[in-house]
């Protein structure tokens, strides 16, 4: 009986391995020309081929700027980098420059990517999923190439810009703080003159206490403000 049930179980999977493997005998023609005849175009409409390797090598996303180039990145590595490999997947700008409707420049703006996935141009740069991390590579020198040296000199200026924040938020953490213990210390130091029988230093200390908080909320409102002109100054680089 154990028998007998194995054997159907084996047959039933040889046949189900086989019968879906057939389907992967019809490979589609990868050539031009059949991938361009295979599109149905409505009337008046034309396509043609942009781009091909090995300008463009395993293509994963692309995106236009604002000059009408198209930016793609592509993994040669993928799906994972083999032992001894150098990271060498590339971002590359594809240009029309005589308006065919065929990239006829390309520009390799990095070539020392780790399998990424996402391209976005954009505030003077452009942004790059790679691999676990979000990248901003910006051109500083105009030549087309973001160079190791640029990329860390960018990353320099943003590690300021962090710890600049995070200074900014520590100041005002502690002037809340300073803030809020003026506000309960006042009150305090009121009743702590009352209970010494300090009438004349409590009565001085309530006559001055609309002040005295003017004068905490003057100092608070000036160091916000400070720091809010501060943030919309532009950036220093």
């Amino acid at each position: 009986m154990k028998m007998t049930t194995f054997s159907l179980f084996l047959f039933f999977t040889l046949f189900t391995i086989t019968f879906g493997q057939r389907g992967l005998t019809k490979i589609p023609d990868t050539s031009i020309k059949a991938q361009l005849d295979a599109f149905i175009l409505p009337e008046g409409a034309k396509i043609n081929l942009f781009a091909s390797e090995p300008v463009v090598r395993n293509p994963i996303h692309m995106n236009w700027d604002s000059r009408g180039r198209l930016w793609v990145v592509g993994s040669p590595l993928y799906p994972h980098i083999k032992p001894g490999q150098e990271e060498s997947d590339q971002l590359v700008i594809l240009e029309d420059t005589t308006g065919d409707g065929v990239a006829d420049k390309h520009t390799v703006f990095a070539d020392d990517l780790h399998i990424p996935t996402g391209v976005l141009p954009g505030d003077g740069g452009v942004y790059v999923a790679n691999s676990n991390d979000v990248l901003f590579l910006k051109d500083t020198n105009g030549d087309g190439h973001i160079s190791l040296e640029e990329y860390e000199m960018d990353m320099e200026f943003k590690r300021k810009e962090l710890e600049d924040a995070d200074a900014m938020r520590d100041a005002q953490r502690k002037m809340a703080w300073f803030a809020l213990g003026g506000m309960l210390l006042y009150p305090f130091a009121v009743v702590l003159a009352m209970w010494l029988g300090l009438e004349q230093a409590s009565k001085i200390l309530g006559d001055m206490a609309g002040v005295y908080f003017i004068a905490v909320a003057g100092i608070v409102a000036a160091f916000f403000g400070a720091q809010a002109m501060a943030k919309k100054a532009p950036p220093k680089k």
